[in-house]
């Protein structure tokens, strides 16, 4: 491809991975270099215990230096470039996930919805519909499966008589985690990958993300706050997210203190579902983007 010098402004790159090349066209055709990072990614494949994570985390530090303005989607990963990447936080910026308001379905939608569910993997109309969602060939994800099926299920037994059946969704296509597909509990439904997961949003009762690794905010938590979903996380699996922005729609608990988290799923399936205006006022994609093309327009 052959650029012309005038033509292109500014390069928006989608975490570090094409680093250099960014850098690249900044240095060439003197653009404006933008890092958008997700999470900070050289931990995320430490922790997966990848060999070559000491080449991405110099990557990643090399490209946040020279960018021009580093887009994070936490504090804590902002905080955290900018103390072990040296970087100025005047040229910092917290871009968190974003959702379009209008989500929340009606009565009418919530029902129809749930019946939806039921019929199609035949559940009792008044059994408690807890979800899980995520791709599962994702190692954080797949842990939290098995402590759903291990710890959580089992401990919602013991304090609740009431109905109640986890909903996973989420494929299985790594070999690697062919495991999980032979998982079984009499309260455990694994729907595989659907095509509808709006109905899953709109039809349960309670979301749970009992994720203990991984880093970056967790889009399918705010997914399911958008929703107006009660929701009930570990603490790293809410990371990103203010309790000043949920209110009392997001319980959390200690990253290993299942005792508490399946006390805080009984107490939420029960809940009315609702969203705060402090949360659509925190995460609305046009007051988000909005900010953001002011802070460009004025560099």
């Amino acid at each position: 491809m052959e650029l012309v010098t005038g033509d292109y402004t500014h390069v928006i790159l989608e975490h570090c991975y094409y680093g250099l090349l960014g850098i690249f066209l900044k240095n060439r055709y003197r653009t404006f270099l933008i890092i958008h990072s997700h999470n900070i990614e050289y931990l995320r494949f430490k922790e997966m215990k990848k060999i070559w994570w000491p080449i991405l985390q110099w990557l990643e530090k090399k490209s946040h230096r020279s960018a021009d303005l580093s887009l994070f989607k936490t504090t804590a990963d902002m905080d955290f470039a900018i103390s072990n990447f040296h970087l100025d936080r005047a040229k910092c910026q917290l871009v968190p996930f974003g959702i379009i308001s209008g989500n929340q379905p009606s009565i009418e939608q919530r029902n129809l919805a749930r019946k939806i569910i039921c019929t199609r993997h035949n559940i009792r109309s008044d059994t408690k519909l807890v979800l899980f969602m995520g791709s599962l060939d994702y190692a954080p994800n797949a842990e939290a499966l098995r402590n759903i099926i291990v710890n959580i299920i089992p401990g919602i037994r013991k304090i609740s008589r009431e109905p109640f059946k986890v909903i996973v969704c989420g494929k299985v296509a790594d070999k690697k985690y062919a495991d999980l597909l032979e998982l079984q509990d009499k309260d455990y439904c694994y729907a595989g990958f659907v095509d509808d997961i709006d109905n899953y949003f709109s039809g349960v009762d309670v979301f749970i993300n009992p994720i203990t690794s991984g880093g970056g905010i967790k889009v399918k938590l705010v997914e399911a706050l958008s929703y107006g979903l009660p929701v009930v996380s570990t603490k790293q699996g809410a990371a990103g997210i203010s309790k000043e922005t949920t209110g009392d729609q997001l319980l959390t608990s200690g990253d290993h203190d299942n005792d508490l988290f399946c006390r805080h799923v009984v107490e939420s399936w029960n809940k009315p579902v609702g969203i705060s205006e402090a949360f659509l006022s925190a995460f609305q994609w046009k007051k988000i983007v909005g900010e953001l093309a002011e802070r460009i327009k004025q560099q």
